[in-house]
């Protein structure tokens, strides 16, 4: 019996869309920003509303096949006369999160439009919990956003609720475990040429996405280092990403003939390469989360997902309420060095 398996479950949807997701234009919308103190997840007053109090879809956040909601309502029943009017043309940015994989996928695609459609700069309101000047001293954020010319005071974040004159709304080019469109390429390649990265024809050798140096987190064996080890051994490069710049993380992934390491939103900076990807990667249990194989299809990229045929253990920390997958790593690593 062998100890590996290519993982075949799919976690979401992964819709390939070749339009342009397309705006609408909005007048005297009501914005609520997030709650302080309250998780977004679990806030289901924040939003941007139309005047008779519904739900802009255009600009609500989902995620998954049935497009749940991330907190918010369908409707609010706030008194938009209360509010402060503000007379200014603004465009959405959708909500700005911290979080390295959730702002690739929540908040990069809300500006597909800035390369697809360039024309006049409107300042960008966002929902977030930090102000603009927060975000910008995360330096994967100032990277990001300063390689399609964005500064901090190109955004506008609202701290009490609110009218504005009119929005533009850009539909995302990427909703999480659902689709993903082309113009989502378009975007991120262009941030990828800003620095400057390495051509395919000059990719060399096989890097290693390393988790064994972060916190306890989701979708982690827990001995991680035993297939670290054996990697370093073959004489694969360890990347650790989170101790690398984002221009340094880009130029090691796009060097590389193959990726591998644990399924992770590490992974998903395959989609600033100007190439596809060899990757080849572990996943915890048999399920793909769908946004990987948004941007694999998006990309054109080679990848296997592979998992241990063992039943494992899960060690769960409820004051975390995450989890570490116990398997036998030995003889997991020495089985996925084969694919290599």
């Amino acid at each position: 019996m062998g100890v590996l398996a290519e993982s075949t479950k799919l976690w979401g949807n992964a819709t390939l869309i070749e339009s342009d997701p397309g705006e609408e234009v909005l007048s005297r919308v009501t914005f609520i920003p997030f709650r302080r103190e309250v998780h977004f997840d679990d806030d289901r007053e924040w939003g941007v509303y139309h005047r008779n109090g519904q739900l802009v879809q255009a600009a609500a956040y989902y995620r998954g096949p049935n497009k749940q909601l991330v907190g918010q309502s369908e409707a609010t029943e706030i008194d938009a006369t209360t509010l402060d009017y503000l007379n200014e043309e603004f465009v959405y940015g959708g909500p700005v999160i911290l979080h390295y994989g959730r702002f690739l996928t929540a908040t990069l695609p809300r500006l597909w439009h800035l390369i697809s459609r360039p024309g006049k700069r409107r300042r960008i309101v966002c929902h977030s919990h930090e102000a603009p000047e927060t975000w910008f001293a995360h330096d994967f954020i100032r990277d990001l956003l300063g390689a399609i010319g964005l500064t901090k005071e190109d955004f506008f974040r609202p701290k009490l609720p609110c009218i504005l004159r009119l929005l533009r709304v850009p539909r995302p080019a990427m909703e999480e475990r659902n689709f993903i469109h082309r113009s989502m390429d378009r975007l991120a390649i262009s941030i990828g040429k800003y620095f400057d990265l390495p051509m395919a024809s000059s990719r060399r050798g096989t890097v290693y996405l390393s988790r064994t140096r972060l916190p306890r987190t989701a979708k982690r064996f827990a001995d991680e280092q035993v297939l670290e080890h054996y990697m370093s051994e073959k004489g694969v490069t360890i990347l650790h990403p989170q101790e690398l710049s984002f221009p340094d993380m880009l130029r090691g992934l796009a060097g590389a003939e193959v990726i591998t390491g644990i399924a992770c939103s590490a992974l998903y900076c395959s989609v600033f390469l100007s190439h596809a990807s060899r990757n080849i990667m572990l996943t915890t249990h048999d399920e793909i989360d769908s946004n990987h194989v948004m941007i694999d299809r998006l990309k054109g990229n080679n990848s296997i997902y592979l998992h241990p045929l063992e039943q494992g253990t899960d060690i769960l920390d409820p004051k975390r309420l995450v989890g570490e997958r116990k398997v036998d790593m030995d003889a997991s690593a020495r089985a996925f060095l084969e694919y290599l």
